[in-house]
């Protein structure tokens, strides 16, 4: 009822809600024999025809046969047909997949990620090119290689733990020179227009502010269940294996050796 402008209207009681009114709605059972709940029409079904014959009254010896006028009228009327609810049923599809856009949000999901700038090529790429890298090249670059690895396990007490030619990339770069200061000494490393980076931390061991970081590779059921027996997957039944820092250069060595 329409109310007039500036007309009292007394308060109204009001029912409270009856927890009978939703006892169907939350009862566990198949939800297509619930009437009170509406499924979302995000799932469409067609029945797409397929390549087959025909049940027709012809009788034609053959589907291709030309014996007879009126199958040859009859397979091109069924054809025709055929192509133009073809064409419905695609035009359909394609207004459908452009309409529905469906969208999935997870909260308070766990991820880690691990980012790092687009790089040119890995170690291993050089290695196969036709102009191998001569002396000073490879001093230098196993030379950015293990300075790196030094700042590492000086910072965070870090291992790599799987260091081998694919996780060694290079950035090219127009700086002729590189300068490092270590132990006192300044040292002087020639490029040859390339800078190298390590990737691939995935089963990278560290600390980080007292903090002990380790890779659920270890898990007894990891990729690398075996590699070290350690906490936090430390087992009592077998001999104690810390992470050692000597191990990425080893790695990189054995992965260097079977390419020589």
């Amino acid at each position: 009822k329409k109310l007039n402008i500036g007309k009292n209207v007394s308060n109204k009681s009001i029912a409270s809600v009856n927890n009978e009114d939703f006892k169907e709605v939350f009862h566990l059972s198949d939800i297509s024999s619930n009437s009170n709940l509406t499924q979302p029409d995000l799932v469409f079904e067609f029945d797409l025809p397929r390549n087959q014959s025909r049940k027709t009254d012809s009788t034609c010896s053959s589907r291709s046969s030309n014996t007879h006028s009126q199958c040859s009228d009859n397979e091109d009327t069924l054809s025709a047909n055929d192509d133009s609810s073809n064409e419905e049923e695609s035009s359909t599809i394609s207004s459908l997949d452009s309409d529905i856009e469906v969208n999935s949000v997870l909260f308070d999901f766990p991820t880690q990620v691990i980012c790092l700038e687009c790089l040119d090529g890995t170690l291993d790429s050089l290695l196969n090119e036709e102009n191998e890298m001569d002396a000073d090249e490879w001093r230098a670059c196993l030379f950015q290689i293990i300075m790196m690895l030094i700042i590492y396990q000086k910072v965070f007490h870090f291992t790599h733990n799987d260091l081998h030619t694919n996780n060694i990339m290079f950035k090219k770069t127009e700086k002729q020179f590189l300068y490092y200061r270590y132990n006192q000494k300044y040292y002087k490393v020639p490029t040859f227009g390339k800078i190298f980076k390590i990737i691939d931390f995935g089963r990278a061991i560290y600390k980080y502010k007292g903090r002990f970081i380790c890779s659920d590779s270890y898990h007894s059921k990891g990729d690398a269940a075996t590699q070290y027996n350690c906490e936090p997957y430390f087992n009592p039944k077998k001999p104690r294996l810390e992470p050692n820092m000597s191990f990425d250069l080893c790695r990189l060595a054995c992965s260097l050796f079977d390419y020589f």
